[in-house]
This record gives C-alpha cells, sequence and structure tokens, in this order.
C-alpha cells in the first residue's frame, strides 16, 4: 500500500497538466485572452464546444485564443498538447484556399492578440521570437496537416492526410539538443503510408528561443488565402500535460525509493 502510495505520488509528479479546458464557458477572465481581425468573426461556446467562425471569405482573417499564462516553455521537457472532438467546416468546404484550425506556442514581436497564427512574419524577428505550430486544414480537394517551425529562419512540415481527424496529439520532446516531434491522429491516417503517427524534427525555433524566454500556447481558426466558404470550426476540450527530462524523472523515483526505504526501516525498528 506504502510503494502503490509512493509510485501514484511519483506518476503525479511526472506527468503535469498545465492546461485543460472543456469549454464550459469562456474563461476570459484568468485563462484566455480572445481576438479577432474580422468584426463579422466569433468566438464563442455552446453544449461544451468552442465555436468558431471568420465571419468573411477575405484571405488570412482568423479567430485566436491566446493563454493568459507564458507557461509553455518546452525546454528540459516533454510537452503534449492534444485537441478533442474537432470539426473543420463538417458542412461544406471551401473550392479557394484552405479552411483551418491551428494551435501553436510562441512568442509573438508584439502583443495583439491575433498575432498567434501559423504566420511566420509575426515570430522571425530575432531573439526571444519564435513559434512551433500545427495547423489542419481543408478543402473540395483535400486535407492536410503541417508543422511549422520558426526562428530566425523557418520550416513548414506539410502531410497529407485522409480527412480531418477528430484528435490531434502533438508530442514536443525539448529534452535533446535537437528537438523531435510525433503528430499522432484519431479519425484520420497519413496519406502516404496509411498510418496515424508521424515524427520530425524542430531546428528553427530553438535558434531564437531559449530556456528562459516566455512561451504561450494559442489556438484558432483561419483562412489560408481567400475562400469561397467561411472557415467554422468547433472544439470539444484542449490540454496540454508536462512531462520533466529524463534525470528529473530518474530523480523524482530515486527520491520515492529512498523515502520508502526509510519508512521501512523505521517499521522494522
Amino acid at each position: 500500500m506504502l510503494l502503490a502510495g509512493c509510485l501514484a505520488g511519483f506518476s503525479s509528479l511526472n506527468a503535469q497538466p498545465i492546461l485543460h479546458d472543456t469549454f464550459d464557458t469562456l474563461n476570459t477572465t484568468t485563462l484566455w485572452d480572445a481576438g479577432s481581425t474580422s468584426g463579422s468573426g466569433t468566438i464563442e461556446v455552446s453544449g461544451g464546444n468552442l465555436l468558431m467562425q471568420t465571419g468573411t471569405t477575405s484571405g488570412s482573417h482568423r479567430n485566436t485564443l491566446l493563454t493568459q499564462a507564458a507557461s509553455y516553455n518546452p525546454y528540459g521537457r516533454v510537452l503534449t498538447m492534444t485537441a478533442s472532438a474537432l470539426t473543420v467546416n463538417s458542412t461544406d468546404t471551401t473550392s479557394t484556399g484552405l479552411n483551418s484550425f491551428y494551435f501553436m506556442i510562441g512568442h509573438a514581436e508584439g502583443t495583439t492578440t491575433s498575432f498567434y497564427a501559423p504566420n511566420r512574419t509575426y515570430f522571425d524577428g530575432g531573439d526571444g521570437y519564435g513559434m512551433i505550430s500545427v495547423t489542419v486544414s481543408t478543402s473540395d480537394s483535400g486535407s492536410s496537416i503541417q508543422v511549422g517551425d520558426v526562428g530566425s529562419t523557418y520550416n513548414y512540415d506539410t502531410y497529407a492526410i485522409s480527412g480531418i481527424p477528430t484528435d490531434i496529439t502533438f508530442t514536443l520532446d525539448g529534452t535533446a539538443e535537437t528537438f523531435t516531434y510525433t503528430l499522432t491522429l484519431t479519425g484520420a491516417t497519413y496519406t502516404d503510408g496509411g498510418g496515424n503517427s508521424i515524427s520530425g524534427t524542430i531546428t528553427h525555433f530553438t535558434q531564437t528561443i531559449d530556456a528562459t524566454d516566455d512561451i504561450y500556447f494559442a489556438l484558432g481558426d483561419i483562412n489560408s488565402g481567400a475562400v469561397s466558404v467561411i472557415t467554422n470550426t468547433s472544439l470539444g476540450q484542449i490540454d496540454v500535460v508536462s512531462v520533466p527530462e529524463p534525470a528529473a524523472s530518474g530523480l523524482l523515483l530515486a527520491l520515492a525509493g529512498l523515502f520508502l526505504a526509510i519508512r521501512m526501516r523505521r517499521q522494522r525498528a
């Protein structure tokens, strides 16, 4: 029983939720800042879902939720970001441009909420600025998912997928010199290979961001180019979980073992 308690305590310390929102309400008091580039764009919650519409067909218009806390720096830990119960233009898709949903971590060149979008222009200004983004897009011609990596230079990895996934899990490992990621889909597969998981590296973000920088989390929807149908998205839940680097995890486990040994010795005495 004591060992189980120690292991449970270790597990709790090992994985730390830093963001969990089921969108029963839209918390713009302590959790989010909300912004829209269009006067007709909307962000609301209904039935436990976050609902967003760009409100216009013009390119680049978007809605954004940006965390008020800057606690998402990935250095020295693994961050797992999961968007659940997602739909993007479930009834009608665009014939031009792309209807897109995104989430990201980063620090933009300015305090405007809507700067937090998968556009390198807001993040390539040098030291202290950068972003890592995941953008899923759809149109009449198909669906894709893209990982953005922006520092002083940039790269976008784009993958064709079978459709809009219901859940997206992006696991970012910042414990080694070269960051790596795994992007796992539920409800869709990658066209090349047919699996639901793919991996890659992050090398540009780390050019300008270090372990001391404030990093925010953001999500939103966006017209990727001019579209024929406005972008509308629904999201049931967003989660970000942090796991410390292996050295820290090992130390916690060692401390749990030491505590257990001391308790057992005292019981025998």
